[in-house]
C-alpha cells in the first residue's frame, strides 16, 4: 500500500495522508513495521503531532547519527522498552549510502548487484526475532525516497510485513498547497515546525548536495532529480520566509527548469507560485503576474478542484494588477476569488481597497 497517489492517480493531500497515517497507527495491536518517507523537519512536526493524537500510546524515536549493522540489539537495549507501543526510527538511511553505485542500464539493474546492505541483511534474517522479541511495538521506520527503494528491492522479506509507505513529500493540501501557496511575505516553512528557517536552509542544502552526489551514482536519474528540484524549491521557500526573496527566487527558478523537464506539474505549480510572491515582495509585479498565469493555467490543466488554491492565487494575482494600477482587472480577480469562497475577507477588504482607489 502506498498513499502516495489515489486510484484516480490524484495526489491526496498530506492531511489526508496523516489522517490514514493516524488510523493505521491507532488500530494497530502489537508488533507492526510501517515505513513512513519524510525529511527530518517534517517527520519532527508529524512525530509531534502523533503524540498530541494518540495520548493512550506509549511512543519514543530511536535517532540513528552514524551507520548501524544490526538494529535489533540497539531496540534490545532501549530502557522500558516493553512499555513502548510505538517506536520511530530515524536515521536508518546512514546505514545505506555507502553501498551506492553505479547501476549498470536501469532502476531495476541497479537494485539487482549482488552486494546487500549489511543493515538490510540483518532485518532480512531477523525479522521474526522482531516479532518474537518485541511484541508489543510498531516500528515506524522513517525514510527518504532512495532508503525506501532499497528496502524494497534489497529487504524484500522484511519491507513485506510493513504496512504500506505513507509518503509525506507531497506538496498539495486538502485545501491547496499548504507549504507553497501562500499570501505575499507570508512565512510558510513547516508550519507547526519548531525548527527556525535558517535551520531549514541547511537541511536543505545537505539534502541538494545528497541528491546531487546520488544522481551521479544511480541509475534512476527522473527519480533523483525530482529530489533535487524539491530541495531546490525547499530552500527557495525558507530563503523567502527570511525575506531573501533574490535568493528564494534564484533557488525557485532553478527547481522550476527541473521540474519542467522532468514533466512534475504538481511541483511547477507549487514553485510558480510561490515564485510569484517573492517577485511580488520584489516589487516585481508584471513578472508576479506572469508566474501566476502560469500557476493558474497548469492548476486547470490538471483538473484540480481545491477552492482555497485557486482563490489565493486569483487574490495574489489581482493584488499584483493593484498594485500597478490595473484595477478593473484586479477587481475581476478578487470577484472571481469570491465566487468561489464567498466567505474570504481577505478578497472583500483587497476588492473593497481597489473600488475605493477608482472612486466607487
Amino acid at each position: 500500500m502506498s498513499l502516495a497517489k489515489s486510484s484516480n492517480d490524484s495526489q491526496p493531500s498530506r492531511e489526508e495522508i496523516y489522517q490514514a497515517f493516524l488510523r493505521s497507527l491507532r488500530r494497530r495491536r502489537g508488533f507492526g513495521i510501517v515505513f513512513m518517507q519524510s525529511p527530518p523537519a517534517e517527520a519532527k512536526r508529524i512525530i509531534g503531532r502523533v503524540h498530541q493524537d494518540l495520548p493512550q500510546k506509549q511512543i519514543a524515536t530511536l535517532t540513528l547519527n552514524e551507520p548501524i549493522d544490526n538494529l535489533y540489539d540497539r531496540v534490545k537495549n532501549i530502557l522500558d522498552r516493553d512499555q513502548l507501543t510505538i517506536l520511530f526510527i530515524q536515521g536508518l538511511e546512514k546505514s545505506l549510502e555507502a553501498y551506492i553505485k553505479p547501476g549498470y542500464g536501469g532502476d531495476g539493474d541497479y537494485y539487482n548487484l549482488d552486494t546487500v546492505p549489511t543493515i538490510l541483511s540483518h532485518l532480512n534474517q531477523r525479522r521474526e526475532l522482531f516479532r518474537d522479541n518485541f511484541p508489543t511495538l510498531c516500528f515506524v521506520f522513517v525514510l527518504p525516497a532512495f532508503a525506501i527503494k532499497y528496502f524494497i528491492r534489497r529487504a524484500p522479506d522484511f519491507f513485506d510485513w510493513g504496512a504500506g509507505v505513507f509518503d509525506f513529500s507531497v506538496d498539495i493540501g486538502a485545501n491547496g498547497f499548504s507549504d507553497n501557496v501562500i499570501q505575499p511575505g507570508q512565512n510558510n516553512i513547516n508550519v507547526g515546525s519548531a525548527r527556525p528557517a535558517d535551520e531549514e536552509i541547511d537541511y536543505f542544502k545537505q539534502a541538494l548536495q545528497r541528491q546531487r552526489e546520488i544522481g551521479d551514482r544511480v541509475a534512476w536519474p527522473t527519480a533523483n532529480r525530482k529530489g533535487e528540484a524539491d530541495s531546490l524549491s525547499s530552500l527557495g521557500n525558507a530563503y523567502r520566509s527570511l525575506g531573501q526573496y533574490r535568493e528564494a527566487i534564484d533557488y525557485l527558478q532553478q527547481g522550476l527548469q527541473i521540474q519542467h523537464e522532468i514533466g512534475d506539474r504538481y511541483g511547477e505549480l507549487a514553485s510558480l507560485s510561490s515564485l510569484g510572491g517573492a517577485l511580488y515582495c520584489l516589487k516585481q509585479y508584471e513578472r508576479s503576474i506572469a508566474s501566476y498565469d502560469q500557476a493558474i493555467e497548469i492548476y486547470q490543466e490538471l483538473g484540480l478542484d481545491q477552492a482555497a488554491l485557486l482563490s489565493q492565487m486569483l487574490i495574489n494575482r489581482g493584488n499584483a494588477l493593484k498594485s500597478i494600477g490595473r484595477l478593473e482587472e484586479s477587481i475581476k480577480n478578487y470577484n472571481q476569488a469570491l465566487a468561489i469562497e464567498p466567505n474570504s475577507d481577505q478578497a472583500l477588504v483587497q476588492c473593497g481597497d481597489a473600488l475605493n482607489q477608482l472612486g466607487l
